[in-house]
């Protein structure tokens, strides 16, 4: 392609594709270069590429076109700080703390179906199973506080790092 114009208008499109697979993104811009060499001919005038580059929309039109881009993640909000600290002090409230943050936790879309089955396991989880490994190993008082405290400071800081994670994906 020797037209300057068209040029940019393809590395506009390469950019703007660029939430797209390398292999789908070099497809697309070499489509719409062929379409372009072939609707433009050997000698075109700047006002003849104008016009192609016109009627084809702009870079970003073709893109969203093709296949729109992924709506962002939700951000990690007061809603979903407020899960992450009661969740993880939830034993300082005789548990209420876990009741509140499972529930903020389920109702957010700062995460994903998965990190919510695994932030409601492990207080759940701690919940049910602590207690009934103190029955069936006879943890001390001290192991039990260990688990009750650490379990879910745990859990609390892999639904914070996933939350930020899932920001950028």
């Amino acid at each position: 392609m020797t037209h300057t114009l068209a040029e940019e208008y393809l590395e506009r499109l390469d950019r703007a594709a660029a939430h797209h697979p390398r292999a789908r993104r070099r497809a697309l811009v070499d489509e719409l270069e062929a379409h372009i060499v072939e609707a433009l001919g050997p000698e075109p005038s700047e006002v003849e590429v104008r016009n192609v580059l016109e009627r084809l929309g702009t870079p970003e039109e073709i893109v969203d076109a093709e296949a729109p881009r992924p709506a962002p993640r939700p951000r990690m909000g007061t809603k979903e700080w407020v899960a992450v600290v009661t969740l993880a002090l939830g034993m300082l409230t005789f548990g209420l703390g876990w009741i509140v943050g499972l529930v903020l936790l389920l109702a957010s879309r700062a995460w994903t179906v998965a990190d919510k089955v695994v932030g409601t396991v492990l207080f759940a989880g701690t919940i049910v199973l602590v207690p009934a490994l103190s029955l069936a190993s006879g943890l001390s008082p001290f192991d039990l506080l260990i688990f009750l405290f650490v379990v879910p400071l745990a859990g609390a800081v892999y639904l914070a790092a996933r939350a930020d994670l899932n920001r950028s994906g």
